[in-house]
């Protein structure tokens, strides 16, 4: 017979007999070496015959127990009983059993998963000298709170003119224009790219000022993976101006050597040289297909352009007009009614083959002209030039559910298009050839105008018909400032210049402090300075631009970055840049559809969360805020070839280490326990707005020894947001254990409750465990004896013991604290 001792331990001593750390001591797995081996046969047995557990509080919580349930809200509701403006999350805690550490760690789990606010978290964690402690965190942390990296996607393509509810129900138009979108989030500075990769090519017949390209909004992107920031986040995007190739006199000359092809009719020519022109008439090149010869104009200068009277009364704004070349089969002058002409020709970017346009006089249907054998060769020869203007396209912020791809709220069957953020073309006035509507709370938005010569730049935003949802029938009504011309680029920025790119800024501070700034660099150079601001949701500081309402509230997010390319005249060439700072939640486990769904699994249908909140109207709230300049860097990628830049957006970050308010004054409420009248606390929470529901029955702020409630405001501020227990925790569970020899012989036991195999050598009911009050353990003595096989196949000698403690649920005993003591006799 041998009597073995077993315990496990944190600490060893060294050689020198201090205590060193030993990181794989486990108080319910750990290892025993022996300097003498102990001799086991086929017939040795062992049994526990003491053992000495220090065990942590165990919680049971269950919904049977009333003590699952911690809510909590941040944000001043007023004196509007029920009002609901801000949400009141109800965590719940799984059923299970949990020692203190983690019964801390799953309270923040749950309340991390049902808080959709950035710049607030809470904690709780435990230790042994403050027991429970619940951290509130209102400091907006830059470093662990926002990434620059996103996946954008389309919600809105090929949108065209004046689209059927059927287009505008599935978000597909039937127009050519489409984008390419590059997420280039393997830039240190990451962004995202877009191109105009497929474009529209008119004839005159097809074309009309409804149609024009640059005129039309056809594509929307949004995140899939981050919504901005909504405590310190912004999103920029970079338009290039409309540009178009320009192709010089003399053609001759940049073509020589190359070889161009005819499809007139039926009839293919190959082997075209283009030649000189003589004779006047202001003519740039001839070539000869079959017998015939023609000859050539470009258009060349933009005062040509509007001497020329246009088919199908289509005005000259806003349209390539260096793409036209106009045909005649003799050495004349260019007739100023196009049509009058033998044809004119359109060059499409495409495949770079200048095609029929308008048949004239030639009563031709197709009459294709190229480098043989590269056509693209041809944009070579020309130079990317601006139209004057930057077309039309918008960045807006809106609420997520109007934005989150691939869940049912942005849905593609009947009346699918009042579930999204959408686009509708539609008839403009003398204005604008074409009348854009982006629907979402705020947009800024670049709108052409009709002559070509200049962009409006408009601060628009969507309000919510009272009585309506997202999804409803006209559930937003769209309020747009007017087309006047203190709107138009050129006059907002008065310094700005044809070649220049322009930025458009959204800032949100917090869902009540929205703002939007457009601004310029100069000739591309992608150094903008002097944002101009176009509208601030806080009243009292608007600067040069217009008060925005307010158009959200907690049920809004995330907040999702909206943009719109411009479409453009050269293919890949209409590039937009979009840069921001997203919150690190993910749409796709923290949004207002998700936190419904959590409290609907949850809980019952009684208890769940408000759907849609009142907007919160308060005043002088953005001052409250610490803000500081936010430099944001450039990094170009395919954009351009421009080196790294930065600009600089005024207030655009809650400075570091600075409490974020949600509101207008600071209003934290937690509740461990359901809210009865006679509470001390329930006529301030009345006071303050906050909605007695949801009320359960709830006691766990006794298993965290802390008060029932804990509520603050700005008016009477504890020293710290940092709350411990203050009574003694009440432990209500208890557990048993399974002794484990994990490396001797081959001990086989079953665990019913589990369906598994275990090598259990003794189980230690909890009801067996005796209170050690001078040793602060619970001992244990087998009411008689059990020897356990070991059923060694040979004889071996053992220097070391494995000792692995679970519960009867087969799971770790991390309830266990050191030391873990066991006395073992093994007997033949």
């Amino acid at each position: 017979m041998s009597l073995v001792y077993l315990k496990s331990s944190k600490y060893m001593s060294d050689s020198n007999g201090s205590q060193i750390n030993i990181s794989d001591g486990l108080p319910f797995k750990f290892t025993n070496q022996f300097k003498e081996p102990l001799d086991i046969n086929p017939n040795s047995k062992i049994e526990v015959v003491s053992a000495d557990l220090k065990v942590d509080d165990i919680h049971d919580v269950s919904l049977q127990n009333d003590n699952n349930a911690f809510t909590y809200c941040l944000g001043f509701n007023g004196a509007n009983v029920g009002s609901q403006r801000f949400l009141q999350k109800q965590a719940r805690v799984p059923d299970g059993k949990y020692s203190n550490n983690q019964l801390a760690n799953k309270i923040s789990d749950e309340v991390t998963k049902t808080n959709l606010l950035d710049g607030f978290n809470i904690r709780v964690s435990h230790d042994s000298s403050t027991r429970f402690k619940i951290d509130v965190d209102l400091e907006y942390n830059r470093a662990t709170e926002e990434i620059d990296n996103n996946t954008y996607a389309l919600i809105n393509s090929k949108m065209g003119f004046n689209e059927s509810t059927t287009q505008q129900d599935t978000g597909i138009g039937t127009s050519a224009e489409q984008i390419t979108i590059e997420n280039q989030n393997g830039l240190a500075n990451a962004n995202v790219l877009t191109k105009n990769s497929t474009l529209s090519v008119l004839t005159s017949t097809t074309s009309s000022n409804g149609e024009k390209p640059s005129s039309l909004i056809s594509n929307v992107i949004v995140p899939t993976t981050h919504g901005i920031n909504n405590s310190g986040g912004t999103t920029s995007t970079i338009m290039r101006p409309i540009k178009h190739l320009v192709f010089p006199t003399a053609y001759q000359e940049p073509t020589a050597g190359v070889t161009f092809t005819s499809v007139i009719g039926a009839t293919t020519t190959n082997s075209i040289a283009i030649t000189a022109e003589g004779g006047g008439h202001s003519l740039d090149f001839k070539f000869t297909a079959g017998a015939t010869t023609y000859h050539a104009a470009f258009v060349k200068t933009k005062a040509q352009w509007d001497s020329y009277t246009l088919p199908n009364s289509v005005t000259h704004g806003n349209l390539p007009w260096g793409h036209f070349l106009i045909l005649n089969t003799s050495n004349q002058a260019v007739n100023t009614t196009l049509a009058s002409n033998y044809c004119t020709l359109l060059l499409d970017t495409n495949d770079y083959k200048w095609k029929l346009w308008n048949a004239g006089t030639s009563g031709l249907s197709t009459f294709d002209f190229f480098a043989t054998t590269n056509p693209a060769f041809v944009k070579t020869t020309a130079t990317l030039t601006s139209l004057g203007n930057w077309g039309s396209g918008c960045l807006g912020i809106s609420r997520g559910e109007t934005c989150i791809t691939g869940t049912n709220q942005v849905a593609t069957g009947t009346n699918g298009r009042y579930t999204r953020t959408r686009v509708f073309n539609d008839s403009g006035d003398s204005d604008v050839g074409v009348e854009n509507s982006v629907f979402c709370d705020y947009v800024l938005q670049i709108q052409a105008t009709e002559d070509g010569t200049d962009s409006y730049a408009r601060m628009n935003s969507s309000e919510q018909v009272t009585g309506k949802v997202a999804g409803d029938t006209d559930w937003l009504t769209l309020t747009k400032q007017g087309l006047v011309d203190d709107l138009k680029i050129k006059t907002l920025l008065p310094t700005i210049t044809a070649d220049d790119n322009i930025i458009l800024v959204a800032s949100v501070s917090s869902w009540l402090c929205v703002k939007f700034f457009i601004g310029h660099d100069t000739g591309g150079n992608q150094q903008f300075i002097n944002l101009k601001k176009l509208g601030d949701s806080d009243a009292n500081n608007i600067g040069d631009g217009i008060a925005l309402p307010n158009r959200f509230n907690e049920a809004s997010f995330p907040l999702m970055p909206v943009v719109a390319p411009q479409n453009g005249y050269v293919k890949d060439e209409q590039k937009t840049l979009t840069i921001g700072q997203y919150s690190t939640k993910n749409v796709s486990t923290h949004s207002i559809a998700k936190l419904n769904a959590y409290m609907n699994t949850n809980w019952s249908a009684s208890e769940t969360i408000p759907t849609r909140q009142p907007k919160v109207s308060v005043t002088n709230y953005c001052n409250k805020l610490t803000l500081e300049d936010r430099v944001v860097t450039i990094e170009s990628g395919d954009f351009s070839s421009v080196a790294n830049t930065t600009y600089t957006i005024p207030d655009g970050i809650v400075k570091q280490n600075e409490p974020i308010r949600i509101g207008a004054d600071l209003e934290l409420l937690i509740r461990m326990s359901n809210l009865n009248t006679t509470d001390d606390e329930y006529q301030n929470i009345i006071d303050n707005g906050f909605s007695l529901e949801p009320n359960r029955l709830n006691t766990i702020y006794q298993s965290l020894g802390m008060p029932k409630f804990i509520f603050i405001d700005e008016d009477n501020p504890p020293p710290t947001l940092e709350f411990k227990s203050t009574q003694l925790p009440l432990a209500n569970g208890s557990q048993n254990f399974i002794v484990n020899l994990e490396n001797m012989g081959k001990v086989v036991g079953n665990n019913s409750a589990t369906k598994s195999v275990n090598k259990a050598i003794a189980i230690i009911p909890a009801s067996s465990l005796v209170d050690d009050d001078i040793q602060g353990t619970k001992h244990y003595s087998p009411p008689y004896q059990l020897p356990i096989k070991l059923n060694a196949s040979t004889n071996e000698k053992v220097n070391n013991f494995e000792i692995f403690i679970t519960t009867d649920e087969n799971k770790p005993a991390v309830s266990l604290l050191h030391p873990t003591t066991l006395v073992c006799r093994i007997t033949d």
